[in-house]
């Protein structure tokens, strides 16, 4: 009888983008995962309007979501002087979004049970059942990246560690 692998577990710290990119990346390869996130009430309403590269597109839409209306194309940019005269333009294409529309794209894609609001890491000693722990950027900058590096010694395995 064949025996049966255990489902991988991750921990995310971090719910904003790229926690919430790393988890649906892990997701649906097969992995349970659990973001922690410290703001309680989400993260809806932050950022600031940003340019979606043709790789975060594919990106997504390669994982499932639908990107057909995730920003507003433009073909050049026209830079004009005080008097409203055209001084400079250029072809330049790019889809304009906001922070915060990616962020329910990939929120979107999670029910809410796997999303845990107002838990702030502060210190582990030891894996909880889990056998990935991903800190991303924001979270990596935080207080308690010292300590989950002291647990895991220097040794990076990703790009997650500085």
């Amino acid at each position: 009888m064949p025996q049966r692998r255990a489902q991988r577990r991750a921990l995310i710290i971090g719910g904003s983008m790229s926690g919430l990119l790393a988890a649906l990346m892990l997701k649906q390869n097969g992995w349970q995962v659990e973001v922690f996130e410290r703001a309680e009430s989400g993260l809806a309403g932050r950022g600031a309007g940003i340019v979606a590269q043709p790789e975060m597109i594919a990106r997504l839409a390669g994982l499932g979501l639908d990107t057909h209306d995730i920003g507003v194309p433009v073909t050049a940019r026209k830079i004009f002087d005080r008097e409203g005269k055209l001084v400079a333009s250029g072809v330049c294409p790019q889809v304009l979004t906001a922070w915060e529309r990616v962020y329910h794209m990939l929120r979107g894609a999670f029910p809410d049970a796997i999303i845990i609001s107002g838990a702030a890491l502060e210190l582990f000693s030891r894996m909880p059942r889990a056998s990935l722990l991903i800190l991303p950027t924001a979270a990596r900058s935080a207080r308690i990246y010292s300590s989950v590096r002291m647990v895991f010694g220097q040794t990076c395995v990703s790009n997650f560690c500085r």
